[in-house]
């Protein structure tokens, strides 16, 4: 019981931290305009350097 609490716990964190990302990305692209390809290797580095603290 206690294992299928913990999983669905986990996957409903996980998909509110996808959100969070489309959500970042898509606000990223919307300020960022024609600079498409630097906007997303600066918004990959963002995160890269986020995931790492």
């Amino acid at each position: 019981m206690q294992y299928s609490y913990q999983m669905v716990h986990y996957n409903e964190h996980f998909h509110k931290l996808a959100r969070h990302r489309r959500l970042y990305l898509s606000h990223v692209h919307s300020t960022c305009g024609s600079n498409h390809v630097k906007c997303r290797e600066k918004s990959a580095s963002e995160l890269l350097e986020g995931n790492s603290l």
